[in-house]
């Protein structure tokens, strides 16, 4: 499952860097819905706190503070990046879409996550501190909550760099055979003990689209003179 954790660690310059065209788009969010104009961000761009981006499968607002930037940009993945206010300290949060298997069981989904975060930290590397991994419907649909502390032992500085990731995967509730990744990251020096709570204020913003279809009205039938 390296098209999860391993785009979120591209965020920091760790793993990987995509090039590729974003294709989230943005809206101003104090414009009401239905007359957003629609803009393309490039990759170091400076974000407004909360500013929304959507595609056809799910909503996604940047974390709501200031200085956050955008980052790796795909068509299945967007992520934002901020430095720090410690030398060798940043942050990152993500969205990625990715494909998931229909109607697994509670164990196979989380078995099936479970591989593909093993994979993308692996013990060559990645000195794993904590790791919790739990199944959640809080939202009403299938979700694995997932929080780590690891050393990363292949740091640019020198000395191994502090990691702490906070992240949830889900299976979209409408699209089939679709899956969504968010995450909020911390690397540095040491831990940030206010992540948790910065990780759930940005996935409070994260929503999954569901595309319904009302049905069109009726045609009045016309009634024959004299009836």
């Amino acid at each position: 499952m390296r098209y999860t954790q391993t785009i979120l660690f591209a965020a920091f310059g760790a793993l990987f860097f995509g090039s590729a065209q974003a294709q989230f788009q943005s809206a101003p969010a104090q414009q009401p819905a239905a007359s957003q104009r629609v803009q393309t961000v490039a990759t170091g761009e400076t974000l407004s706190p909360g500013q929304e981006f959507s595609n056809t499968v799910v909503l996604v607002r940047s974390p709501n503070e200031a200085g956050w930037k955008m980052g790796v940009q795909s068509s299945v993945a967007l992520s934002f990046v901020k430095p720090g206010a410690a030398p060798h300290e940043s942050y990152a949060a993500q969205l990625m879409l990715f494909p998931l298997k229909d109607n697994l069981s509670k164990d196979e989904f989380i078995a099936y996550i479970k591989k593909g975060i093993d994979a993308d930290t692996p013990l060559s590397r990645f000195k794993p501190i904590e790791s919790k991994l739990t199944y959640t419907t809080q939202r009403g649909y299938a979700c694995a909550q997932y929080s780590g502390l690891t050393e990363d032992k292949d740091s640019s500085t020198g000395a191994p760099a502090k990691l702490q990731v906070r992240s949830l995967y889900c299976h979209h509730p409408h699209d089939q055979g679709i899956g969504f990744m968010v995450a909020y990251m911390h690397r540095g020096d040491s831990f940030d003990k206010g992540l948790p709570a910065k990780a759930e204020e940005f996935f409070k913003g994260v929503k999954a689209v569901v595309v319904t279809h009302e049905a069109e009205p009726a045609v009045p039938q016309s009634v024959p003179a004299g009836k």
